[in-house]
Order: C-alpha cells, then sequence, then structure tokens
C-alpha cells in the first residue's frame, strides 16, 4: 500500500456469509434476533423467516433446498454439537421421518440452532471523522475508491480541519508545531498536500470543515501528479458549511495513474452532481469552482443533507437541476466564480445557479460549447428567475455557446432534434457578458470574476 496516501476501497466480491444461531421458541410465532436481524418460523412456508420490523415484510431464507435446517422439517445440513443438543434437549420431540428427523419444541420450551448461515451485504471502506478532530497532511491525500465513503462533518462549536503539516496555527492538546524546524519558524504554502478525491461511485460529505494549504503534487506509484484540494469524479458528494482557503491548483492534463485530467480549482467537479452550499471559498490562487459541460444536466438534485447527525438539509430550491451550488461566498481567488469546462454535449444542459457566474475562459480549459443535434432530447437552457440573473462570463479566442444545427441529409432527417439553446427567465434575466467585466456578477460576495 502506497504510503503517499490513505486508500479506501469497497472490494466488491459479492455478500458476506456467516455462521450463526437462532433460539426459537416451541411456537412458531415467536421470535429469535440474531446480530439484529429477527426471524421467525413460518409453519405454511416449512421455513425459517426474516422479518422486517419496519414494514413487518417477511423473507424466507428458503433453507429447505438441500436440507438444511428448519424446525419441523430436516435436520440434514445441522452441524453434529446442534443435532445431539436438539435430540438430547428437554421438551423436543424427534420425529423420525425417513432419512431425517423432525424437530418439534414443546410449548415452552426454547430450541438452540446453530451453525446455519445467513447473507449479508459487503460493506465498503469507510473512513469517518469525527467533529473537532485535526487532520494535517504533507505531500499525501485522502482517496475514496469505488463504493467506500469519505465523511467529515463538524459541528459549529467544533469543526474539522485539513492543513498542511506546517500549518501551526492547528494543533490539539497543547500542541500545535506538529514537525520540528530549524528555529521553531514553519511556514505553511498553498500545495503542501494533495487534497481529498473522491472516485466513482463513492459517497462523501464535508460539512463545517476548514481546508487549507491543499492542491499539490502527490507521489502516486513512483510518479508526481497534480490534484485538486477536493475532486469529486462520478461520485455522490455533500460540502456545505466549511471554508476553503490558501488552496492551490495546477493543470495536469495526463491520466494521472487513472485519476483523468484535471485543471486548476479548488473544488473539481467531472461527471457529477455534487451539493455545495454555504461554504466560505476565499484568498486561492485557483478559481474557485471547475465542472464539465455535460456535468450541469437537467437531473434534479436537492440537498439529502448529512450523513451523522441532524440532517440540516437545505430545502430552499426545490427546482435545481443538476449539481446543486447555492448560497457561496467568494471572493479573492483566481476566479470567483466556477469554470465551465467546454466541450461538445451530449446530454440535456441546464444553468439555473444564478448566485454563481458561469465562466468560460481557454486559460482553464475548452471555453468552446458545442451543442449539436439530438435523436431524443439535448440543448442547453439557461435559466433566471424572477429575483435573481444567470451570469455567464466569456474569455478566449473561441468563446462561445455554439449550437451546431447541421443537417443530416438522409441520415433520418425526419427525426431529427435541431440544436436548441435558449433563455428562460424574465426578460433580461440572462446575462453574456465578457469575463473582465466588472457590471455583472453574482451576489454571493463577488465583485467579479477577475
Amino acid at each position: 500500500m502506497p504510503t503517499d496516501r490513505l486508500y479506501l476501497l469497497n472490494p466488491n466480491s459479492g455478500a458476506v456469509i456467516r455462521s450463526v444461531a437462532l433460539d426459537v421458541a416451541g411456537t412458531y410465532g415467536d421470535v429469535g434476533v440474531v446480530e439484529g436481524r429477527i426471524f421467525t418460523v413460518n409453519t405454511t412456508l416449512n421455513d425459517i423467516v426474516e422479518i422486517n420490523p419496519t414494514t413487518g415484510v417477511t423473507t424466507p431464507l428458503n433453507m429447505n433446498p438441500g436440507g438444511l435446517v428448519q424446525l419441523g422439517l430436516s435436520l440434514t445440513g445441522l452441524p453434529r454439537r446442534s443435532r445431539q443438543a436438539a435430540r438430547s434437549g428437554s421438551g423436543v420431540t424427534a420425529v423420525p421421518n425417513g432419512p431425517f428427523v423432525e424437530l418439534y419444541p414443546d410449548q415452552g420450551t426454547t430450541l438452540h440452532l446453530d451453525g446455519f448461515t445467513i447473507q449479508s451485504e459487503r460493506l465498503g471502506g469507510q473512513l469517518v471523522i469525527d467533529p473537532g478532530v485535526t487532520v494535517k497532511l504533507n505531500q499525501s491525500r485522502l482517496e475514496a475508491g469505488v463504493g467506500s465513503q469519505i465523511i467529515a462533518e463538524g459541528t459549529n462549536d467544533s469543526q474539522i480541519v485539513f492543513s498542511s503539516l506546517m500549518d501551526n496555527r492547528y494543533g490539539t492538546g497543547g500542541t500545535f508545531l506538529t514537525v520540528q524546524t530549524p528555529g521553531g519558524i514553519s511556514t505553511p504554502h498553498p500545495g503542501d498536500w494533495g487534497g481529498i478525491y473522491y472516485g466513482a461511485v463513492s459517497q462523501g460529505s464535508i460539512d463545517h470543515a476548514y481546508v487549507a494549504f491543499g492542491g499539490g503534487a502527490v507521489d502516486t506509484n513512483g510518479q508526481k501528479f497534480n490534484f485538486c484540494p477536493v475532486e469529486i469524479d462520478q461520485a455522490q458528494v455533500r460540502i456545505a458549511d466549511s471554508t476553503f482557503e490558501h488552496n492551490t491548483g495546477d493543470t495536469d492534463p495526463g491520466n494521472r495513474d487513472g485519476h483523468g485530467p484535471v485543471s486548476p480549482a479548488v473544488i473539481f467537479i467531472r461527471g457529477a452532481q455534487p451539493v455545495i452550499v454555504d461554504n466560505i471559498i476565499r484568498n486561492n490562487p485557483s478559481p474557485a469552482i471547475s465542472v464539465n459541460v455535460n456535468a450541469l444536466n437537467s437531473t434534479s438534485v436537492n440537498d439529502w443533507g448529512r450523513s451523522t447527525g441532524p440532517a440540516d438539509r437545505v430545502l430552499d430550491y426545490p427546482d435545481n437541476c443538476g449539481p446543486l451550488i447555492r448560497g457561496n461566498w467568494m471572493e479573492s481567488n483566481a476566479i470567483n466564480g466556477m469554470i465551465v469546462r467546454g466541450g461538445t454535449m451530449t446530454t440535456q444542459g441546464v444553468w439555473d445557479e444564478p448566485d454563481i457566474a458561469h465562466v468560460l475562459d481557454n486559460a482553464y480549459g475548452d471555453d468552446q460549447i458545442i451543442i449539436p443535434n439530438a435523436n431524443v432530447y439535448g440543448g442547453l437552457r439557461l435559466q433566471s428567475s424572477s429575483t435573481e440573473s444567470l451570469v455567464v462570463k466569456l474569455l478566449g479566442s473561441r468563446r462561445r455557446l455554439y449550437g451546431d444545427g447541421r443537417s443530416r441529409r438522409r441520415l433520418e432527417p425526419h427525426r431529427r432534434v435541431a440544436a436548441n439553446h435558449r433563455h428562460a427567465g424574465t426578460p433580461g434575466g440572462v446575462d453574456l457578458a465578457g469575463r473582465r467585466h466588472r457590471g455583472h456578477g453574482a451576489h454571493a460576495g463577488e465583485p467579479a470574476a477577475v
């Protein structure tokens, strides 16, 4: 295992089969409890069934095939110690039935059976960081692999800190100078550590946290690759009530050992629809947020809340489409807004985040968005509201939203849906401007995208 990262992974190798014991009373309606799961005997099904305490639904264990353990049926497959205990126990009637022996506990008698198996799901890797914990990193990162979770949720009174090993502003137990340096002086710098990477099908939550001095290069399997402070790559992640400052990031166009290319941002999004609400992003020499154009799709996304403690959901935006990015305060970043990385749209796009400027800039990726024909649905909708204007800022040699409505000639022209680029909202509610134009900006603390 590399020492440059803490890597969590769900091995995804099927169910866990465990041997358990079950105590069942003489009456078939009585129940037994195994590891929090409720079982009882059902004489109609001739089986032991599991009861869901919430819905009342019963699920047979299907133990009859192969002659597995069943009350009133067969002892075939029952471990020897359980067979002997059952036959010698008081209050149990053993009735021969061909090659089998049927067991009938008397009224008020409990029959103890052990050695039969139940299946349960295999839990993935999970890291839960408690409120008040300080995590200091140096040229390393945290990574959630397939099916795993990284949950860091603090409280109003006890935030979680992710910072550089050289940051002596934070500590615990009276110790703040974590690493000894000449003269006792340690100076942290942006990029001292990598970041928190959420891979495909992983889950995460960062709430009431402080993230600083991330976004550096990390050694990965013998090679150095750049990482953003937070990367969300086809994962389900919620970031709320947190502060990001003094972070950086750099472009890495390569595959990065399976992590894909990256461009500078404090929060980098690829193919995901995260919830990013009520955060402070300031004093970072990188853009605040970067997202690929196809992630801004028409999927309905609402805040699902925290993973621990009270849910604390933000319910003010029930009609949101795509990533829920609202209420974030941004200032003194390289770009006080959201970089939209261009490309050809392959889905129906909706831009409906009026309190953050959408920025197309060729310095941070392709600034051209091509909206092609569609066979089923597609297009791009720029949507404001009656109280807020959507702001789009552009800079670059090819800065444009390009509706490519070319004819397909003989390629099923009667089914073709032309390229669709539509402004929705009140008159004048969608503002398109040059990126350096200061006459327009989102309201959440940013004077302009600069």
